[in-house]
């Protein structure tokens, strides 16, 4: 059904005759606002008849073929034509036409470049605007407006860029367009931006996309979002930036499945790179602007990502990393603006020039901020690169103290683990006894065990990851395990333990913790072997055995445990049959424990 008025004018065309050609053009016309492809070729179709026509279908053939292309994104060249189908509606033309002929001028300029040519066009479309009269095309007039604000955007005018805006906005409430109107207010993000005034940002990055959400336009508020997270960031508000970014990433389609963002948008990585910066989850910030810095070829990516890592390295005391990535965003800095600099030449050629004074003194001025930027940032890396010097001992042993209170903390959590394994066990054994003793609950007591025995796989599991970390601590640290007895004995802990047997205290729960993390820390080879679960050791065997490789007697001992001294040099047998095998008396296992450190 929609190919229907193609096949029409097809035919019609195919007749020749005013009549038919204007009718050709006047489906064109409809087509280019919804279909440009189609339009575009229908009217490429019938080029060869083209010069027969007369001249006014030849005018609006020329206009609606640059209409069709300027609607297919396809870039427009011909300027010289465009001028004289400008010229041609102002003599001939409707205001509407005119202005529309001027407005598709400017796109032609626009398209090659010559950025004053453009603004003198667009301004001569809204010149010929006719806004008194009732059929006023103000949709056409608010298009206009946009297009030069673009223009001013990329020569960096700041301030006309907004008045176009906000005139761009009046129209387009004129013309009903809700949608437009919110587009030009959500471009006023950028100039905000650039003036440094992250506050407005926010405020219309709010507005707008509750407003296009509210209409329908999810995906569309999602993808101008993306236009606020900086601003946000820059003021601190995480949480509200983290909602954007989760609205970008889930709505805008501009991911793939891979939650990787398609080509050409890489800097949404420093965005989310600067999030997690700001909450300080560094893992996440750094993997986010090494992915920039992947992905992200161009120069500005480079510059963005490299400043990102250096800084991150910095506050996470890694000095030569960032020392690397700051002098690599120094580079890229130099690329950035040698990349500026060669698209200001371009620039140079089309700026836009009321008076010769007005273009060098803007010139000059623009040169002037590249100059005093530059010299700025080769400060700021300077003074960052002194104070990785000057503050590299400082991070370092704050790191190092960090470490050593996490690697206390892992020793208690492995300390209680433990302790947790062998009270298991001697439930095990209980339930053990039971089973052998009592037939008709025999079925509920093996449940119990198995669910017992399935605790103690699970923390042993938690106690060889606990291991792993004390190992790579005592490792990375290099600690010295040749004089454990001599670290031992130095230490309070001990010290106090040999006050409590001289007296014959009962331990209680936290001397008992204490004691453990202290064998763990000086005897990691001990503790792993007493702690196996192929031997079977309870709570009361597992602790008689780190008392007697704490050089305590065995008397002591049983008044420390709360036992009589009897009982543990029967323990003592049973503990030497567990671990190795073998029988034998108390003062056998002591010197075999003595082995392990």
């Amino acid at each position: 059904m929609r190919l229907f008025p193609l096949l029409i004018a097809l035919l019609l065309a195919a007749c020749g005759g005013s009549p038919e050609v204007d009718a050709l053009l006047a489906v064109a016309d409809s087509l280019s606002g919804v279909k440009p492809d189609s339009a575009l070729r229908l009217l490429q179709q019938q080029e060869a008849g083209v010069p027969h026509w007369s001249r006014g279908q030849r005018m609006r053939h020329a206009l609606l073929t640059a209409k069709a292309m300027n609607k297919a994104y396809v870039p427009l060249t011909a300027d010289s034509l465009m001028t004289v189908v400008a010229d041609y509606y102002d003599r001939h033309g409707t205001a509407n036409e005119q202005m529309e002929a001027h407005y598709l001028l400017g796109c032609v300029y626009r398209d090659l470049g010559e950025a004053p040519r453009a603004i003198e066009a667009y301004q001569d479309a809204v010149a010929r605007a006719d806004t008194t009269a009732q059929d006023c095309d103000y949709a056409l007039l608010c298009r206009v407006l946009s297009q030069e604000a673009n223009v001013f955007y990329q020569e960096n005018l700041m301030s006309e860029y907004l008045k176009c805006l906000d005139k761009s906005i009046v129209y387009a409430t004129y013309a009903h367009d809700t949608l437009a109107a919110i587009n030009s207010f959500i471009y006023k993000m950028s100039a905000y931006d650039r003036l440094g005034l992250p506050d407005k940002v926010t405020t219309i990055c709010e507005q707008t996309t509750n407003q296009l959400s509210l209409m329908g336009y999810r995906k569309l508020a999602a993808q101008f979002s993306v236009l606020g997270i900086s601003a946000f960031l820059k003021q601190k508000q995480i949480e509200r930036a983290k909602c954007f970014i989760d609205l970008y990433e889930n709505l805008s389609g501009y991911f793939d499945k891979f939650h990787n963002i398609e080509a050409g948008r890489e800097s949404f990585y420093n965005l989310k790179g600067r999030y997690f910066h700001a909450i300080m989850q560094y893992d996440s910030a750094e993997y986010y602007y090494r992915k920039e810095l992947q992905y992200g070829m161009d120069f500005m990516n480079q510059n963005m990502a490299s400043k990102g890592l250096a800084l991150l390295f910095n506050e996470t005391n890694c000095p030569d990393s960032a020392a690397k990535y700051a002098l690599y965003a120094y580079s890229m800095n130099d690329s950035v603006y040698a990349h500026m600099a060669t698209k200001e030449v371009e620039h140079v050629k089309g700026m836009y020039n009321y008076t010769q004074h007005l273009q060098n003194a803007q010139a000059e001025k623009e040169r002037a901020d590249r100059v005093t930027r530059h010299n700025l940032i080769m400060l700021l890396i300077l003074i960052l690169i002194i104070m990785v010097i000057i503050y590299s001992f400082y991070k370092v042993k704050k790191k190092k103290q960090i470490a050593a209170k996490k690697f206390k903390s892992v020793l208690d959590s492995l300390s209680r683990v433990l302790l947790d394994v062998m009270l298991l066990r001697s439930q095990v054994d209980t339930l053990e006894h039971f089973i052998e003793e009592r037939d008709a609950e025999k079925d509920d007591l093996l449940l119990q065990k198995t669910t017992l025995l399935h605790q103690i796989k699970e923390k042993e599991n938690l106690i060889m990851s606990l291991r792993k970390q004390v190992a790579d601590y005592q490792q990375r640290e290099k600690m010295d395990q040749k004089n454990t007895e001599v670290l031992m004995k130095e230490s309070d802990i001990y010290q106090s333990l040999l006050k409590i047997s001289a007296r014959g205290t009962l331990l209680n729960e936290e001397m008992w913790n204490d004691i453990q993390k202290l064998v763990l820390e000086v005897l990691p080879n001990f503790c792993q072997f007493i702690a196996q679960s192929l031997h079977g050791l309870n709570s009361t065997q597992y602790r008689i055995c780190i008392l007697l490789r704490l050089h305590i007697s065995q008397a002591s001992i049983g008044y420390m445990l709360g036992v009589s001294p009897p009982y543990i040099n029967k323990m003592c047998r049973v503990i030497l049959k567990k671990l190795f095998g073998d029988d034998g008396t108390g003062k056998e296992l002591e010197e075999r424990l003595f082995n392990y450190h």
